[in-house]
């Protein structure tokens, strides 16, 4: 039975101090962490060096995985949905004190090192399975593509 290589869009409660929580995305998808990098490396050239925009680090961490939360002010629920527009969200983030931010970022943090640890023994245990090579020996003789259309009769030597 092969891995799945598509990411469920599934929550996760983390528990905060003060009795709040935290809805979190269990794992980030490629788009979403492809925003995230971009957000962070906005002014990125291949070729030179990094130009990592610190101020948007943990911001833009938090941004991607949170998607709601239980926090209030004076009694009243501080909105923060996925569903809020992100510059909203953004400010929802900003305006939080520097303390309960860290600390949403912390859990967030440690929410994304377990996903990652248990990524990688969920690789490691195949169950007895033996492993596949790297990388697949290309065939000398290409004939067709993959996407359903009938094969070519001509051979393709042409990779890109």
């Amino acid at each position: 039975m092969g891995r799945n290589r598509i990411v469920k869009p599934d929550i996760e409660r983390l528990t905060i101090s003060d009795g709040d929580f935290i809805d979190v995305k269990k794992r980030l998808n490629h788009g979403e962490h492809e925003d995230y990098m971009a957000s962070i490396f906005p002014h990125q050239t291949p070729g030179e060096s990094v130009r990592m925009d610190t101020r948007q680090v943990r911001t833009s961490k938090v941004l991607a995985y949170l998607l709601g939360w239980s926090l209030t002010q004076d009694d009243k629920p501080i909105p923060y949905s996925i569903d809020m527009p992100e510059q909203a969200r953004i400010d929802a983030l900003r305006s939080l004190d520097p303390e309960s931010f860290t600390e949403i970022h912390k859990a967030i943090d440690a929410h994304e090192d377990k996903g990652n640890a248990d990524a990688k023994a969920a690789k490691n245990d195949k169950g007895g399975a033996t492993e596949s090579p790297a990388i697949s020996p290309l065939p000398e003789l290409v004939t067709g593509d993959t996407n359903g259309s009938e094969p070519s009769t001509e051979a393709s030597t042409t990779f890109s």
